[in-house]
């Protein structure tokens, strides 16, 4: 016996040692790492658990109001503080963009993906994100969905994720309204709402309906008033007084057709030869700067108060120009002024030649109409700007003169930073350097093509064809490209045109085939395809250098194909990342495109954690849910509210409220918003169920009541 033992352990160890010198180590018995983990920014959770598991699949579940959105937005905060990137995958596009930015969320470095109540959708954006890669923290929020659906799930997707993130620094996230996952999930979180704590109770409601009044000053669940966050006012360096811009506009050119390229180059042409700073504002006007030139045409100091010598060396300026423009058969009008702005609205305005001194800006512009104001040259975009036009109709502004004359403080407060730069424009006041004219070196691939082509397969070998040789020539002059121009001669006749610009540079002609061509799946020719031509906008390559210490983030140009894909998945306006406008109507935000985030060096990321207190979230009703509401002495005592596309329903007795808070904006619009909110808790008939805290709202237009989301 003992014989035959000592012969199996022989022959084992020989076994063994074979199996080493074929195959290494990789039979060997290793330890288990402990896994790392990402901070959610709530002390209980972090002491207990030391964050949620990287690699793997947290599942957070619980009724409503149970805390699932909160423990959500704090995991977001505290991996955007850490300057992760971050993704959320909205299923029912309930995410409330005001309760996260209260939890101190970075907006910059969160992609946030709306599915409008697709199951489907959700789960194959979750997919492309995590093979996508490069993001520290994805979300997936079912949490709105109803327990019936979210129970049929196959298991097969879940062993899908969790596959896809093994040993990867991601963070998996999965908010149900019941268990799902079961084995797939590394950690399950069970949330339970076991009371809820008014700091400051407007009023209760007893069990016989009566209502008794307590505090009545301040509102208790916390609130966020929306806070200015567009886009800061260009700062423009001061330009000396000795400054002089000339403005050429060319009558006819604007009503000429796209083919007439060569008159409209005349301009700039014509304004080089006075001036290597040119600048072309728009197709038919052109603005130089003709400082320093005080040999050719005399003075050109415009001091407060102009002497005649220094308006006839202006005048001087113009008449040349008028003179070569002539030459070359150009109507043009003329005009010199001490600021860019200035002059081209003199030139627009004012037939001829026509000089502006500094000091008689409003004197020679005050009449014009406030019509002519060009909104574009302070960065204001058309629909915005048609908004303040029609403000001012109403104020009964009317000229320059009207707007320039208004109180700054007034301007600011009803129209904020955008009114105070046109009202600065229509003074004559805003100071800026030219956006030079620069010859771009032309890269473009065309091909005729022999039979028309109407299928995308036989299309993407001639744009494969275009697009390796145009990157050759780019990798020959050290160069790639930002924005592909992309242009279809078809058989009807007609053209095609697309163009599409890029987060980064690149010139990887795989990827940009497959940019191409998802871009032509979602607006496809209407007619076959008789000719293809591919232009590039060439700048400097990308430089990047990676290092250990350098935030978890997807790279630009996997990102870019993630993004596309996305976009065809769910639509373009439903990716990106959210951005709050500046204004007080309630839930008001937009989507702006999404790029990775700079990166901004910490010394110690861990501790960085802007979030030291879970923040109570919220989850948004769009649009909100009509809802039945009984009152008592003014106070909600019952309502009944439910969405059949939701788990969530808000049905019973109203036990607590806290509220009215009235408010109103943009009195002057046909879409003004005038309403009284209220915070409810509210208890249905089971009493083993929890209590719903809601935001209702009554309607002072319409007198209807709705539901505008819950506390979570």
């Amino acid at each position: 016996m003992i014989n035959a033992n000592m012969k199996m352990a022989v022959a084992k160890q020989e076994i063994a040692s074979v199996l080493h010198n074929r195959f290494g180590d990789i039979f060997e018995r290793r330890e288990k790492q402990p896994a790392e983990t990402l901070l959610t920014g709530i002390a209980e959770i972090d002491e207990s658990l030391n964050g949620f598991p990287r690699g793997a699949i947290t599942e957070i579940h619980g009724a409503t109001s149970s805390g699932c959105t909160s423990v959500l937005l704090s995991a977001l905060a505290s991996a955007t503080t850490q300057e992760e990137t971050c993704a959320l995958v909205d299923c029912s596009d309930t995410f409330d963009v005001s309760s996260a930015a209260k939890s101190s969320v970075d907006f910059d470095r969160l992609l946030w993906v709306r599915c409008s109540d697709n199951l489907e959708r959700s789960f194959k954006a979750v997919d492309l994100l995590l093979h996508g890669g490069g993001f520290g923290l994805v979300a997936l929020n079912l949490g709105a969905m109803p327990a019936k659906l979210v129970r049929r799930i196959i298991s097969s997707w879940w062993f899908r994720f969790r596959r896809a993130i093994e040993n990867t620094p991601t963070v998996l996230i999965v908010i149900t309204p019941v268990a799902c996952i079961r084995s797939c999930a590394a950690l399950v979180l069970e949330l339970k709402n076991e009371a809820a704590i008014w700091s400051n109770t407007l009023s209760s409601v007893s069990a016989n309906g009566n209502v008794s009044f307590m505090e009545n000053r301040e509102r208790s669940t916390p609130r966020l008033s929306l806070v200015a966050n567009s886009t800061p006012i260009n700062t423009y360096s001061p330009l000396s007084h000795g400054s002089m811009f000339a403005c050429i506009h060319g009558r006819t050119i604007s009503k000429l057709t796209s083919e007439d390229d060569a008159v409209r180059s005349s301009l700039v042409d014509l304004a080089f030869t006075f001036s290597p700073l040119v600048e072309q504002t728009t197709a038919d006007t052109v603005v130089l700067d003709v400082s320093g030139q005080e040999l050719l045409f005399g003075s050109s100091s415009f001091q407060a108060v102009a002497s005649d010598a220094e308006l006839d060396s202006a005048r001087n300026v113009a008449n040349e120009i008028v003179r070569r423009a002539t030459e070359l058969n150009l109507k043009v009008d003329v005009s010199v002024a001490a600021n860019p702005d200035l002059a081209i609205h003199a030139a627009r305005s004012f037939k001829g030649v026509s000089v502006i001194a500094v000091g008689e800006e409003l004197l020679q512009l005050g009449a014009l109409s406030i019509r002519k104001l060009d909104c574009s040259l302070v960065g204001i975009e058309a629909d915005r700007a048609e908004e303040i036009q029609e403000t001012l109709a109403l104020w009964g502004i009317r000229t320059f003169g009207d707007l320039a004359r208004l109180p700054l403080t007034g301007v600011a407060e009803r129209l904020g930073q955008e009114g105070v730069r046109l009202q600065k424009l229509a003074q004559g006041k805003i100071g800026r350097r030219l956006k030079l004219v620069q010859s771009p070196i032309g890269f473009a691939q065309s091909l005729e093509l022999e039979h028309s082509v109407e299928e995308l397969e036989p299309l993407s070998f001639i744009l494969s064809r275009l697009l390796n040789q145009l990157c050759a020539n780019l990798n020959e002059y050290a160069l790639a490209t930002n924005e592909l121009r992309l242009r279809f001669k078809l058989e009807n006749q007609s053209e095609h045109e697309r163009a599409i610009t890029l987060p980064v540079p690149m010139r990887n002609p795989k990827m940009l085939l497959r940019l191409l061509l998802f871009d032509i799946e979602a607006r496809p020719p209407q007619a076959p395809i008789v000719a293809v031509t591919i232009g590039a906008e060439p700048v400097k390559p990308r430089a990047s250098q990676t290092g250990l210490f350098i935030p978890l983030a997807p790279e630009p140009q996997k990102l870019e194909i993630t993004l596309a894909r996305l976009a065809k998945l769910v639509g373009a306006d439903k990716v990106g990342s959210p951005e709050l406008l500046d204004t007080h109507r309630p839930g008001a935000f937009r989507m702006k495109r999404f790029m990775v985030a700079s990166i901004r060096k910490k010394s110690n990321p861990q501790s960085a954690i802007r979030n030291p207190q879970c923040i109570m979230g919220f989850r948004s009703f769009r649009p909100p849910w009509c809802a039945d509401v009984q009152t008592m002495h003014g106070q909600p005592t019952r309502i009944n509210a439910h969405d059949i596309n939701s788990s969530c329903q808000v049905r019973g007795k109203v036990v607590c409220v806290s509220g009215p808070w009235r408010t109103s904006g943009d009195w002057w619009r046909p879409d003004f918003w005038a309403r009284d909110e209220w915070d409810v808790a509210v208890t249905g008939s089971i009493p083993e169920q929890s209590e719903v805290l809601c935001r209702i709202f009554r309607d002072m237009a319409s007198e209807k009541w709705f539901v505008e989301g819950v506390y979570d």
